[in-house]
């Protein structure tokens, strides 16, 4: 294997048609594993879309199973909370909390996945264009840094 990349998920908090959404993901994720050599994904944890995407990397863990799953949290509770579930099966290879200087939830979360699209190769979007959501925010700021992405909206 090459340099492995790493893609990072964001999208809304609700979402409808759930299975259809992760046939599209799988196709999708697997393609990236097995033609792109992709093997890190990053994961908000803060809704539905955030859920399919785990659910689906995680089955393809069972067939790749180099591939990391990485959590990246918005405060140190956060960082308590899913260290405890890991250790009671819940599992992502590591948990992380980004050192941001922003104290503010809201604007944490904001920055949190300002951080994580920087870092990533690829970025897998669910976000409409309602300019209040941090989907839609972390959308704009991936186009206004050229970053490679897909919106399976």
């Amino acid at each position: 294997m090459g340099n492995s990349k790493t893609c990072a998920f964001f999208g809304h908090r609700n979402v409808t048609d759930t299975d259809n959404i992760g046939k599209k993901l799988y196709g999708l994720i697997k393609n990236l594993i097995v033609y792109e050599d992709f093997s890190v994904f990053l994961f908000g944890s803060f809704g539905d879309f955030d859920d399919i995407c785990y659910h689906t990397v995680s089955l393809l863990k069972q067939q790749f199973p180099h591939i990391k799953r990485i959590l990246y949290v918005v405060n140190d509770y956060y960082l308590k909370k899913y260290q405890l579930k890991n250790n009671n099966g819940i599992l992502y290879e590591d948990v992380v909390y980004p050192n941001l200087e922003f104290d503010f939830w809201y604007t944490r979360i904001y920055y949190r996945n300002c951080y994580m699209i920087d870092i990533s190769d690829f970025i897998v979007f669910y976000a409409n264009d309602n300019m209040e959501s941090g989907a839609y925010k972390a959308l704009k700021y991936a186009v206004k840094t050229k970053k490679s992405f897909v919106n399976k909206r």
